[in-house]
Formats: structure tokens, sequence, C-alpha cells
């Protein structure tokens, strides 16, 4: 790659990493991060390692691993929503980096550089760091797993199996058993495609990746038997007898797919991953469909392929998700690594014609798209003019390098891709997400009673985030279905939250209302909450009241 063009990439991936660690500062904005941070939170207050607990309550959701990473940096940096998101960040930086090793192997320095770049410049990808789900542990998992694998099969050292089998046990210990499919798709799929046979299934190294991944599985089997298993009476999902190990190996992931269990979901869209990664994996959707077809144009006529992880860990993933009821956005991105390094070779190899006719279309199809939303973001969502500012001294500098050392046209549609969608999620960042966040009731009703009222218990009554239990200092009771007995009880609490009008009312003659705050429920946001003229619209109200003297 000429050096011109290793500048202008390193330009573009310097401004996409200070984007993410720009979005450490911001509150939680949706309702699984505040779950988990609170979880990770007691942890880190009581050192109970091997139990998971929601409000006194035996909770029994999701794997150990992510709470037990996120509780160590809450022992050594504090407790706060910063620290919270910094091992997320960090997961997906070490991503970036196996997929650039990864890349680097097969292909050229050029594609391993942009393999990066396109990961770092999905749209998803960006949003995932601001979350505080699980996914930016598992883009590490998962293509860490398969590199240390494939530098195993080419220098048949065993510390790659170790690193091979440590990275797989995180990955099931984060999300679950399911997680083998990406990995075991993406090397069962080069490997029979290399072989041209099964015969790579009876090679002793399985024996020796299969005994590493239990031992390293064995913390969190023993946390679940101390916490379950050894104690059938507990009731948990409304009976007893539940097994926490059973739960971990089947019930966990495998019944919400075949759609049984006590998790369930009525209805699945086989397509919808389809059209949702045309935003989530934007702007690099319409060319990964066209790797694709290229792909399985190049099997039917048996062009040699220089590797198959990508497209086989990738494809089992996504038929996988396809099938099942549950389906939400952010279970795609944990093969987004896959997905750039697919995209990455196709826009360095586009040789022919009507390919680099179509990738450029297609790109500055979607370039054009970016800049209508940055234009009426300005009109629509009323961004302050030093945002704009901004962009247009970083656009200035982005147009020098472009024109200046940037001279092939796919090049310069594939670096402006990335400027733009970095100049979208910087005006997410600096705009939509704290205005998302402003509107977050339950953070500003946590902020006013830790200020007024830090000594005081706060009973919060009907369906109310779980982030009012991370931001609040002091004890929190929630009860989301309060019986009579209930509100007798609850007259002699000081201080009551909620947003049920019915609940209100029947505490309204005890107390007295002292704070209202807007509040916007859900986490789909759509143009009539983030246009300023309608949002009110949208919204609701969390209401706090406080004891009648």
């Amino acid at each position: 790659m000429k050096r011109s063009q290793h500048l202008v990439i390193k330009y573009l991936i310097g401004l996409a990493g200070l984007l993410y660690l720009f979005n450490l500062r911001l509150e939680f904005y949706i309702d699984d991060s505040g779950l988990f941070a609170t979880i990770a939170a007691q942890i880190a207050d009581t050192g109970e390692w091997l139990s998971l607990f929601v409000e006194g309550r035996d909770w029994l959701d999701k794997p150990h691993l992510p709470f037990w990473i996120i509780a160590v940096f809450f022992k050594i940096f504090g407790v706060n929503s910063f620290v919270y998101l910094l091992p997320h960040t960090i997961a997906f930086f070490l991503a970036c980096y196996y997929c650039f090793l990864f890349a680097r192997q097969y292909y050229n320095d050029k594609t391993a550089w942009l393999s990066i770049l396109i990961l770092l410049c999905s749209q998803y990808s960006f949003m995932a760091g601001t979350e505080g789900r699980v996914e930016p542990f598992l883009m590490l998992f998962i293509i860490a797993a398969v590199f240390h694998f494939d530098r195993f099969t080419k220098e048949t050292k065993t510390i790659h199996l170790v690193c091979m089998s440590l990275f797989t046990a995180g990955a099931i210990m984060s999300k679950g058993l399911f997680l083998v499919v990406p990995i075991f798709g993406a090397i069962g799929g080069h490997l029979l495609y290399k072989s041209r046979s099964l015969k790579f299934i009876f090679k002793p190294y399985w024996i020796f990746i299969f005994a590493l991944i239990v031992l390293f599985l064995l913390p969190e089997v023993y946390s679940l038997w101390v916490q379950f298993d050894s104690q059938p009476d507990k009731l948990v999902f409304g009976r007893n007898n539940v097994s926490g190990i059973k739960w971990f190996f089947w019930d966990s992931q495998f019944t919400r797919l075949i759609n049984e269990g006590p998790i369930t979901r009525a209805k699945g869209d086989i397509v919808y991953f389809l059209h949702t990664q045309l935003w989530a994996f934007f702007p690099w959707c319409l060319a990964l469909y066209f790797a694709l077809y290229q792909i399985v144009r190049n099997l039917i006529k048996r062009v040699l392929a220089v590797e198959m992880y990508s497209f086989s860990g990738a494809m089992l993933m996504l038929l996988l998700f396809s099938v099942s009821k549950f389906q939400l956005p952010h279970y795609i991105t944990i093969i987004f690594p896959f997905y750039a390094i697919l995209v990455a070779n196709t826009f360095e190899s586009a040789i022919g014609r009507g390919s680099l006719k179509y990738l450029k279309l297609v790109q500055w199809l979607q370039i054009g798209l970016g800049m209508l939303l940055i234009g009426g973001s300005y009109y629509l969502w009323n961004v302050a003019i030093y945002i704009y500012v901004l962009i247009i001294v970083a656009f200035l500098v982005g147009m020098f390098l472009f024109n200046k050392y940037i001279k092939q046209g796919l090049d310069k549609c594939i670096y402006m891709s990335a400027f733009v969608v970095i100049i979208i999620n910087l005006i997410l960042s600096i705009n939509i997400f704290p205005t998302i966040a402003a509107y977050r009731g339950d953070n500003k009703a946590a902020a006013y009673v830790n200020k007024n009222y830090p000594n005081d218990e706060l009973i919060v009554l009907g369906p109310v985030s779980n982030r009012v239990l991370f931001y609040t200092n002091g004890k929190v009771t929630k009860n989301w279905t309060p019986s009579d007995d209930d509100f007798t009880k609850y007259q002699t609490n000081e201080l009551i939250l909620s947003r049920v009008d019915e609940y209100i009312n029947r505490m309204s003659y005890t107390h007295e209302e002292i704070a209202r705050f807007d509040h916007f429920v859900g986490e789909s946001f759509g143009v009539e909450f983030l246009n300023p003229r309608t949002r009110d619209k949208s919204l609701t109200s969390y209401v706090l009241l406080k004891k009648r003297r």
C-alpha cells in the first residue's frame, strides 16, 4: 500500500477511534446497560462473585463473564458509567486488531487496514460502543478464536489452541453455547472447503480443544451450581428445581431460538436481518451483498478462494439468526469482523469494469444519503452550530488528504463513505445521544434524589427502567405490580417514583408531588421524538412523590 493511502486510512481510523473514546462520557440510554451495570456494581461492592442478584432476587438470564470483567474494572477505577463502557470499548478495539491480523494473514496490507476502517465505521459498531451490551466482547472472542485456530494450523504451536479454547469459552460464558456456531462454523467451513472431505473431523487436536473449553467453562458451571443446582428449593421463573447449568447449556439461548421455554416471542421475520443490515452495517451493506454474491458465484464456478472462514462463519450465524424468532438488530454485530474482511477484500480485489462501476455507484448513493442526514440534522434536530464548525474543519482536512493523495475513484468512495459515517456519529454523540439521555426520566429522577434526599429509600412503582437502580446512590426498592397490601405499606415511605397514573393517584392521599421528569419510553426513536417541534407528543412523565407532613 502506498504511503499516501496509509496516511489517509490512519487519519480516518484515528478520527473514528477518538469518537469511540469520546462516547465513554455518555450516560446510559438503554435499559440493559443500567441492569448489567447494577449487577456488576453489586459484585464489586459485596465481593459475591459466584451469584447474580437483582434487587435481592436470584437472577438467571445471562452468564457471568461480562459481569466479572466489569466488576474488576469497577473495583479498580470506581463505579460509574464511564468505567462500565471502558471494557466494552477496549474489547471492540481488540476485535479490530484481531480483524487486522486475520486479514493481513490472507490478504494484502491494504485489505487489512481497510478491514479495520470498515469495522470501526459501521453504524451499529458505533452504537454498540454506546449501548453497553455484550456484543463488543463477542466480536473479540469470535474473531480471536478463529484467528488462533488458523495460526495453529500453520505453526502447530499449542499456545494457539489454548488461546482459541480460551476465547471460545469466553464467548460461551458471555452469551451462551450457541456462540460455537460462528466459531466452529467458520473453522469447519474453511477446513471442508480446503480439504474437500470430512477427515479433518478426526484430528486428535479436537479432543484437546474440547477438554480445554470444558476446563475454562468450569468457573461458570460451578457458579451456577452454587447459586441454583445446589439449592433446588429456590423459586426461579415461578417454579422450583430450576437447574442453572441446564439453563446455561440449553435454555438461555437454544430455547429462544426454537421459541420454547420461559422466554418466548410470538413471531419472527426470516428476512429481518437482510433489511436491518442496510442501516446497521451502513455504509457497507450493499458492498457486502455484492461480496456474498461474488463468493457464491465463484463457488459455483469452482474458482479457488483464499479463505472461507469469513464467509462460513458469517453465513451460518446469519442463517441461525434469521430462522430464530428472537431478532434484535444488535445481535448481528457479532459477525461484523467477518463482514469487514469480506467487504475489504471485495474493494481491494475489484478489477472488472462492472464490479468497479457497481461498487462506486452504491458507495456514492450511501455517501449522498449520509450527506442528506447531516444536512437535515441541522434543521430537524437543532444541532448546535459549533458542531458544524467541527464538521467543516474535519471535512476540509479530509478533502485535502483525499484530493492530494487518493487518485483511484473507488478508494475515494471508500474513504468518503467512512468519513461521512464518522460525521453522522459525531452528531449523534454530541447532540442526539445526550438528548435521548436528557429525556430518560429515571436518570433525572435518580440525580434529583441523590442531590436532595441522599439518605432516603426510593420506592419505584410500575415499569421503571433499571437505570434508576444504577444511578441512585441510596437504597431502591422496585415493585412492578404492587398489591393493595404494598400500597398500605408504602404509605409510610418518604419517596415514591412512578409514571403510572393509577399508582400516583393511589399514593396522592398520603404523598404530594415534588418533581416531574419528562421521559421517553422505549429504545426505538422516530422523527417525532428527535424533532424538537413534535417531541412533546412522544413523551410521558415520571412523578416523584414525597410523604405529606
